[in-house]
């Protein structure tokens, strides 16, 4: 699809009157639909079809449309480091874009950048300029980031990608924590203590609600730095600023700038506890001296364990770590740096809660390491038994403590005497149950999507440990080879589990986008992408050390291996999505090489390459790569075509490679068509349709399949100048997107959701609507206007049914404008416009609806000031010159909204730029020129805007210069010679 916002579909600069640009919106929008299809006709041919538009201006249209549709297919022609002129918005690569400075370090920078690949704003973090020179410093930040993107877990901000910018600094770049609610552990510490200005540490309720949930954050931190731990890793610089808070409450430790890698067999021999396996610095007095140099002292005065300042090739790093957790705990206490209080001070806590946290606190801050905790784990253990009220290992436990903890430990001795107190307990905890079922259902999904994830991840170890027990096992005496056979089962039976979990939660994620691009779920997707690349190497090992493979993995492989390459395909990755099925497929031609394969693997490894190949040749032909869909599509017929009448395979496993070889087949017929060989592009067509004719499709794959045969059949007797016959074609691929409908709403995968809304995928919205609008092409094409308004009418229901009951996005709202664009361009032809204003009517209705309902958005907002322009050009058009007028009005209104909430884009800022030259052609014809010229400055200063959005040559940037130009030349007209130069030379400084 060609990358262009709604505004730029339905609006542009040229002068001619609306219904004209109605007719080029109607023709650029067919051109567009058949540039996807890979149907390019002449433009002087496509042309002959609209004569009421002016030629030459309709060819220059097609062909700026036919430069960015290649455009977005070769994704090549951007400068490397195009920079701004306030020097501040750069490209890093063809993939980041710096945007501001946020923050300063000892080592690095960070700045806000845009993620130009996924659409996202990043955090880019790069060496400072005065460590530029510095090798010892390279060293460390480039050690920094391989640490953190090594580290995956949830309190660990994730790294996305890596790089070099034009000044020969490295960046990287990661999760960008923003939004209401973040900030630092720091800042919450601060915003306590604000409100807490007593010294006789009586704290109230509230306050010890709010410190317990700094507590509760700091065991989050403690499952970090645990995990952390295992892996071999220390932070070495734990302090409350290093603590970030997420937008939805995450917990996340960032600045890993002082992590160390240690090593295993040396922390056995210096630790003192060696049950508990730490581990020491490993790192030479020369790489710590440079890394002094870099980072000014190895931690945070205060935060820092007292040993750090002695050699460190003698203390313990992983005691540190909890040193600096203990340091946390006390500034949480007392609210300042721990170095800012006397260690000898006693402190008479009022509350056993807060006098236990402070215990806490200085056991894991004691210079004596046989005293400090001796793992995160201990110190985590004693921090959530003091938030649940139970003793500490921090603080001996006396007689009226057990006392005052006895109810709890014997709770029907307790009820006797407290039942009054109990049912006060049960309905605050009702109350509070029922406010917890009033939570946001996306949240609760992406917690339970989470946890699905995590349960994947966890079966996967087991497997991988089981497996190894098993190998270990078969080297053992005769007598204990019945428990390697037992553990191989339990092996091949976690395997099982680990693969179906995360198949589960990836078709769940890839059949709803809604939730795949949400916020809540964002952090999950690299997790999720790692995960995948993972299990699809383990199986990929797995089958090479089987000397026959079983089904079971190949069925895995097969299923794993699509995917993956959807989940890269639907981000754009093409590259990553063709490189994923020809790993497979290679592979699995390589496990056929082998003599000793058996027949029947070699048959069931064919029915395996041969549905991959089929889905891998449809997804290069549809990005534009025929030659090479053209061998993976002949490779997929090759193999599938013997399976079809098989009747050793199961009647699903038959079905399933009817349709994939009538899919390739489809789509390499279209590959003839497209080279001009038509006759064989027919009657391979017939071919497949006829292979799929019956039964009707059980399942949702093979439906849009045969969607796809049947729209691509439209097309070859459309090329036949056969209309009727590509109606019927296009009928029945309308009727089996209908049946298909009912198989979207399915939850996917058995999976089940609490409350979940399962809205139709993305592929079948796209389908439906682009079935409709051929529809009513080809009826227009035979004058049958009246007919081809029903068709779209109905799409149009239907869309207006979808962005009601559906969280709107913006592929359904661009849908639902482009139809009733095309449905308004008929109905202005008839002389009953009645029927017009009440598709304008309703669609003003539909954006304001959807705004009310909702946040307020740039999407919404956009929807909303189209239905005001849009009518505006429609009254214009009818002489209602002044209904036309307010309209616009209301259209700058919401423009002004916009920039109210600062959510500008580039597309609502050229909607005003149109709209305030709308009101100055208006106002300057009546000879209002004071008025006028206040319209024409507020769109120029939108211009302007626009281009600090997108400073780089945009269409939009061209049509709103345009649109400048068009007032421009309007003033030359009236002799206003003055005012014309002014803003000429105003606008040469954008060239």
């Amino acid at each position: 699809m060609i990358d262009m916002t709604p505004s730029e579909k339905f609006y542009s600069s040229t002068p001619l009157d609306s219904e004209q640009w109605l007719r080029v919106i109607t023709a650029t929008s067919e051109y567009e639909s058949l540039l996807e299809r890979g149907i390019a006709p002449k433009l002087e041919i496509f042309a002959e079809r609209f004569s009421e538009v002016p030629r030459e201006v309709l060819i220059e249209e097609l062909r700026k449309l036919t430069h960015e549709f290649e455009l977005s297919l070769t994704s090549t022609g951007h400068d490397q480091n195009p920079i701004s002129s306030n020097g501040r918005i750069y490209n890093l690569s063809d993939r980041y874009r710096e945007l501001e400075a946020i923050g300063c370090g000892g080592m690095g920078e960070i700045y806000r950048g845009l993620d130009q690949e996924c659409s996202r704003f990043v955090a880019i973090k790069k060496l400072r300029q005065d460590h530029r020179l510095n090798p010892e410093a390279q060293a460390r930040f480039h050690a920094e980031a391989e640490i953190t993107a090594g580290l995956e877990h949830p309190g660990i901000v994730p790294v996305y990608g890596k790089g070099v910018d034009s000044q020969g600094l490295e960046y990287y770049a990661m999760r960008l924590i923003s939004g209401d609610g973040s900030g630092t552990l720091s800042d919450s510490i601060q915003k306590l203590h604000q409100q807490f200005s007593t010294k006789d540490h009586r704290w109230r309720t509230t306050q010890l609600e709010q410190i317990r949930d700094l507590v509760r954050r700091l065991v989050t931190v403690c499952d970090t730095v645990a995990f952390a731990h295992s892996r071999g890793i220390v932070h070495r610089d734990l302090k409350p600023s290093n603590i970030l808070i997420g937008p939805y409450g995450e917990t996340l430790i960032a600045d890993w700038g002082l992590a160390r890698k240690l090593d295993p067999i040396d922390s056995l021999k210096s630790n003192p506890h060696p049950e508990n396996q730490q581990g020491i610095d490993i790192s030479t007095d020369e790489e710590t001296a440079g890394a002094r140099d870099a980072t000014s002292g190895v931690g945070t005065p205060g935060y820092a364990a007292p040993e750090l300042a002695q050699s460190p090739q003698t203390f313990l790093l992983q005691s540190a770590d909890i040193y600096s957790l203990g340091a946390i705990l006390l500034c949480m206490l007392h609210g300042r740096n721990p170095s800012m209080m006397a260690e000898s001070t006693a402190v008479q806590w009022s509350n056993n809660t807060l006098a236990s946290l402070e215990a806490i606190g200085r056991k894991a801050m004691d210079i004596d390491l046989s005293v400090r905790y001796p793992t995160v784990e201990d110190l985590r253990k004693d921090l959530l038994n003091c938030i649940a009220g139970e003793p500490v290992s921090a603080v001996p436990e006396g007689y009226w403590e057990r006392a005052i903890r006895w109810p709890s430990r014997h709770r029907v001795a307790a009820a006797g005497l407290v039942s009054a107190a109990v049912i006060a307990i049960l309905a605050g905890s009702l109350i509070l149950w029922l406010q917890t079922q009033q939570s946001r259902v996306l949240k609760r999904q992406a917690t339970q999507l989470e946890l699905s994830l995590l349960h994947s991840n966890a079966l996967l170890r087991q497997t991988l440990q089981a497996k190894e027990k098993a190998q270990q096992l078969q080297t053992l005496a005769e007598t204990r080879q019945r428990e390697a056979i037992d553990s191989k089962a339990k092996a091949e039976n976690q395997r099982s589990l680990a693969y179906d979990a995360l198949l589960k939660f990836q078709e769940l994620i890839t059949s709803n986008q809604e939730i795949f691009h949400s916020p809540e779920l964002a952090r999950l997707n690299d997790s999720l992408q790692t995960q995948s690349r993972d299990i699809l190497q383990f199986i990929l090992n797995d089958l090479e050390s089987e000397v026959s493979p079983s089904p079971g993995n190949l069925d895995r492989l097969s299923h794993a291996t699509h995917r993956l390459a959807t989940m890269e395909s639907s981000l754009g990755r093409h590259d990553e999505a063709n490189t994923i099925f020809d790993r497979s497929c290679q592979s699995m031609i390589g496990i056929q090489s082998d003599v000793q394969v058996p027949t029947d693997t070699r048959i069931l490894l064919d029915y395996h390459i041969g549905r991959l190949r089929s889905l891998q040749g449809i997804l290069s032909m549809r990005y534009g790569r025929n030659q090479q869909a053209k061998q993976q599509l002949e490779e997929s017929i090759q193999r599938l075509d013997p399976f079809i009448h098989d009747e050793s395979l199961g009647k699903m496993e038959r079905i399933d490679a009817t349709h994939a070889s009538a899919g390739a087949m489809s789509a390499l017929a279209m590959y003839h068509m497209f080279n001009g060989n038509v006759d064989l592009a027919k009657s391979m067509q017939d071919k497949a349709i006829e292979s799929v004719s019956n039964p009707l499709p059980t399942n949702y794959e093979h439906a849009m399949m045969r969607v796809q045969i049947h729209g691509n059949m439209s097309l070859i007797y459309e090329q036949q100048k056969e209309p009727e016959k590509a109606l019927e074609q296009l009928e029945l691929a309308a009727k089996i997107v209908e049946l298909s409908e009912s198989m979207t709403s399915q939850k996917p995968g058995g999976v089940s959701l609490e409350n979940q809304v399962i809205r139709p995928t993305s592929q079948y919205l796209e389908l439906r609507t682009g079935i409709a609008h051929e529809r009513a092409r080809i009826l227009q094409t035979k004058q049958e206007d009246r007919a081809a308004i029903v068709v779209l009418s109905e799409l149009l229901q239907k869309q207006t049914h979808t962005l009601l009951h559906y969280p709107p996005d913006n592929a359904a709202i661009g849908s639902y404008q482009l139809t009733a664009s095309r449905i308004l361009s008929l109905q202005l032809d008839s002389s009953d416009h009645a029927p017009a204003m009440e598709i304008l009517e309703n669609w003003q209705n539909l954006a304001q609806t959807l705004l009310d309902r909702s946040t307020p958005n740039e999407p919404l907002l956009l929807f909303l000031i189209l239905a005001h322009h849009s009518a505006g050009h429609v009254l214009e058009q009818l002489g209602q010159r002044d209904a036309a007028t307010e309209r616009y009005r209301k259209a700058l209104l919401v423009c002004e909204q916009t920039d109210l909430l600062k959510l500008a884009s580039a597309a609502t800022c050229y909607q005003r730029v149109e709209l305030e030259i709308h009101q100055f052609g208006r106002l300057f014809a009546d000879n209002q020129w004071n008025e006028a010229q206040v319209h024409f400055k507020q769109a120029f200063e939108a211009a302007q805007k626009l281009w600090s959005i997108s400073p780089t040559e945009t269409r939009l940037s061209h049509l709103a210069k345009e649109q400048l130009r068009h007032g421009i030349a309007a003033m030359k007209a009236a002799q206003k010679q003055t005012e014309a130069a002014h803003w000429e030379s105003e606008l040469a400084k954008h060239p």
